[in-house]
């Protein structure tokens, strides 16, 4: 998966995938602020820290996303068997309850987690690469470069209009 990932992922991405650092993210981010200072220009910054971001990924969503990224039959059915069947029970007063099955969420400490969560995030650039595309959102062009809408790193998300 690790090998796939810098062809399929988009350079706003700048976590988990070869040759690009995490760092790159808020170091672009930092590089825009200072730009918009010295030149005295308005810009939108919104920054998202998605809270629980492993936790709440849908296993369905997450092979679709796997499927619309040309996934194969055999990939998905391997990744599905990573996460079902899934049980869990709580404990109450020391006590486990009975087992319930659950439908979501990546497992802290799994190494596919990481490039799993970026491709859900790169589902994510495509929506808003075409909210931009359709004129619904303006990224901030710098020195008449593309404009830059969005940033990613890891389960962060930086919006820039």
């Amino acid at each position: 998966l690790a090998a796939v990932i810098p062809d399929i992922v988009s350079d706003t991405q700048s976590a988990f995938v070869a040759n690009r650092n995490i760092l790159d993210g808020p170091f672009i981010l930092n590089e825009i602020i200072n730009w918009c200072k010295r030149k005295n220009k308005q810009a939108l910054i919104f920054k998202v820290d998605f809270a629980k971001a492993y936790d709440s990924v849908r296993w369905d969503y997450l092979l679709d996303v796997l499927i619309a990224f040309g996934f194969g039959p055999n990939w998905c059915k391997w990744i599905r068997g990573i996460f079902s069947p899934a049980m869990a029970s709580i404990l109450v007063n020391g006590s486990p309850t009975f087992e319930f099955p659950f439908y979501c969420g990546l497992k802290q400490g799994d190494p596919l987690a990481p490039f799993l969560f970026i491709l859900i995030m790169e589902s994510l650039h495509i929506s808003v690469s075409k909210a931009v595309n359709e004129g619904v959102f303006k990224g901030l062009s710098i020195h008449g470069s593309d404009p830059i809408s969005h940033l990613f790193y890891a389960n962060d998300a930086v919006f820039i209009g």
